[in-house]
Order: structure tokens, then C-alpha cells, then sequence
């Protein structure tokens, strides 16, 4: 149980020079049937008009609230999140993306869930919008639970964005979670990861309550700094292999290992070299950390990767090689 009905609830927003679509997202907030809010709006070094903007909201509404990354936190959302959460005063927490939507009952429902049984969070189904010409939607995963939801999660079999949860504030500092704010990707598939791994007993809603847009302004879809998001999802799956504490099967230890491959793969074949051999480096090293069987595969696989690495870097081509069966 929460502490009240109506507890407090922080909606902590990180933005990055998204002036021209946050209105959508708060006007979403504005709009929720749950009254009891506060919304930090923290600014990652904007250029655009943004402080504009949310000065306008804050004008209208003193729930909404403008604050700037300090000089001394490492630029990217994760910092924002956290500093946000420092600041944040309510009882329940809601971090969100500045070019998503809230649909209208979504804090209230999920207040109700918390309140309806002993979980320290709040899990909802997510409907996504692919902005092309046709605009279509589909959710953001069939599943949102099973089973063995840590497994699943990690293989991407069942997820969730970072606006689908609402928290208690005690459980989050209880457990101490907070973003790596080193990684330049994978910061929301880590958060969870972590979270999975110290409490995987959450309620859970099927509706969609929030809608997600990606765009070319998307995070996950930039071609920009591709080096440094490899390294960061990279160095993640290495770390979640030599954790021995996750007690992960095999079967997960290769879909990691199958994932970093798609790294070399792709940068590969796109001839971004300097991305493919950092790829490749962690790739071979993850072998050593899934089993005996998979150790031995190592001395082949380097020669194959390294054959393809060395046609792709001389003369543009090779693709033969580049298709790796791993098992």
C-alpha cells in the first residue's frame, strides 16, 4: 500500500532540443484525470527555444517545473533522471520521455494498481507510433510479464519503455537504483536489467496507457556518436556475462553473444571499421565467459570475423563471411 490515496506523484522529463514537440507531451500531463503531480522538465544543454516553452507552462500551471542539468553531471538523459529524482518530492515516481504521450487516465490507473496490492511498481503496456508515411502503430511488446521475466527481458521476449513504470520513491532509494550515467545506450535495458534482478514482483496493466513516437529525432534510431553507444551496449552485455549472480542460462549467455555479433555485423557492413573492430574485440572476449563448449568456438570464430573484418577493410566486400552461425 501507498502512504495516501492521492499520493504525490514526480513526472521527471529529460529533453534535449525538442521544443518544437514537448507541448505534446505536457499538454498530455496536463490532461491526466490524476491531479496530484509535479513534472520536472530537465534541460540537457538545450540550444532551441525549449526554456521558452516550459517557462510558458509553468506561467499557466506551477506544477510544471524548469530545471538544467548541473555543469558537474555528465551530459545525457541518465543524468537528468537522476538529478531529477533528487529534486523530486513525490511519494511515487514517474520518469518519461519528452516526445511521448501520457493518455489521459494513465497516472490514475497505475495509483490504483499500486494501491490495489503489495508491489513497489507498476508496469503498463505501451503503444507504439512509427512516424512515416502510413504512421503505424503496434505495441511496444506483446508481453510485459512471464515467467521468468529477467531472462526474458535481457532477450528482448518481453519489454517495456521507461514511461510505462511508476515507482515508490522507498523502494528506489531502499534499493539504491539510479541510471549509469556513463552509457550512451542501453541506459533504460540496464535501469531494468538491475531492477529485474533485486525485485521482478510488479502489477501490471495490458491497456496501453502511453504512446511512444519514433522519429529521426529519436534517440535510439540517431546515427550520431555510434562508437560510443556500441561501447556502451557492448561493455553492458559483457558485464551481464561475467555476473554470475544473474545465474543466467546458456540459452541467454548466446543471445548476448549473438547480439554483440549483430554489432560487428552491421558496423561491418556499413564500413563504420573503427565501431566493427571494438565490436569484434568484445565479441571474441564474451566466448570466454559462457562456457567450455562455447571457449573452444573461439579460435574459429576469430579467424572468421578477422577474414571478414580484413575483406570488408581492403576491398569493401565479403559478406559471405559475415554470416556467422552461433550456437
Amino acid at each position: 500500500m501507498i502512504h495516501s490515496d492521492k499520493p504525490l506523484v514526480s513526472i521527471i522529463i529529460p529533453t534535449f532540443n525538442r521544443a518544437r514537440i514537448i507541448q505534446r507531451t505536457l499538454d498530455s500531463i496536463i490532461s491526466q484525470t490524476y491531479k496530484n503531480w509535479e513534472c520536472f522538465v530537465v534541460d540537457d544543454g538545450s540550444t532551441d527555444d525549449t526554456k521558452e516553452v516550459i517557462d510558458s507552462y509553468i506561467k499557466q500551471d506551477k506544477r510544471f517545473k524548469y530545471l538544467i542539468r548541473p555543469q558537474d553531471r555528465s551530459k545525457g538523459a541518465n543524468a537528468c533522471r537522476n538529478y531529477g529524482f533528487e529534486v523530486s518530492k513525490g511519494e511515487l515516481i514517474n520518469w518519461f520521455d519528452s516526445d511521448d504521450i501520457m493518455h489521459e487516465n494513465k497516472i490514475e490507473e497505475q495509483v490504483n494498481l499500486l494501491n490495489e496490492s503489495s508491489s513497489n511498481y507498476v508496469i503498463c503496456q505501451s503503444k507504439r507510433v512509427l512516424l512515416n508515411k502510413n504512421n503505424e502503430e503496434y505495441l511496444w511488446n506483446k508481453k510485459i510479464f512471464s515467467e521468468n521475466i529477467l531472462e526474458d527481458y535481457i532477450c528482448f521476449k518481453a519489454s517495456w519503455g521507461i514511461g510505462s513504470v511508476l515507482y515508490k520513491r522507498s523502494f528506489l532509494e531502499k534499493l539504491n537504483l539510479k541510471f549509469d550515467e556513463e552509457l550512451q545506450q542501453s541506459q533504460e535495458y540496464d535501469f531494468h536489467i538491475r531492477l529485474l534482478s533485486k525485485s521482478s514482483i510488479y502489477a501490471f496493466d495490458e491497456a496501453p496507457l502511453i504512446t511512444v513516437f519514433n522519429h529521426e529525432d529519436s534517440i535510439s534510431y540517431s546515427k550520431t556518436n555510434l562508437y560510443a553507444k556500441a561501447k556502451s551496449s557492448l561493455k553492458l552485455k559483457i558485464k551481464l556475462l561475467k555476473n554470475a549472480n544473474l545465474n543466467l542460462s546458456r540459452e541467454v549467455k548466446v543471445f548476448l553473444l549473438k547480439d554483440m555479433y549483430r554489432v560487428f555485423f552491421q558496423s561491418t557492413l556499413e564500413k563504420h571499421f573503427k565501431t566493427a573492430f571494438l565490436a569484434y574485440r568484445y565479441f571474441l572476449k564474451a566466448h570466454f565467459y559462457i562456457d567450455l563448449k562455447m571457449s573452444f568456438k573461439v579460435i574459429k570464430h576469430f579467424i572468421i570475423t578477422s577474414l571478414a573484418l580484413t575483406s570488408y577493410v581492403l576491398f569493401g566486400k565479403g559478406y559471405r563471411l559475415l554470416r556467422l552461425s552461433i550456437n
